[in-house]
């Protein structure tokens, strides 16, 4: 198995920037980096690695945020992690 996290960068207006590269980490049962490119939504789909069976909690955490020319706030963030947790 393995976790799917969605990531929706909007600005400071809650409109959607397309072409943010998106940084982050997996805890818990992965524990994989990603990156990704948002779409025209403002979103990008990162996958954890891939995991055997058990319990626990994917947890994915925003490192960084970059776009040229842009300032990443994370202050500014509504969410900057979240987590899933699996029973088994």
């Amino acid at each position: 198995m393995r976790a799917i996290a969605i990531v929706t960068i909007t600005d400071e207006n809650d409109n959607p920037v397309e072409s943010a590269t998106v940084m982050g980490h997996w805890n818990g049962l992965a524990t994989d980096k990603d990156a990704g490119n948002t779409n025209s939504n403002g979103e990008v789909v990162l996958y954890s690695d891939w995991v055997k069976g058990g319990s626990g909690v994917f947890e994915f955490t925003v490192d960084n945020v970059v776009k040229s020319g842009w300032v990443y706030d994370s202050e500014a963030n509504e969410e900057t992690s979240d987590s899933a947790t699996v029973r088994r």
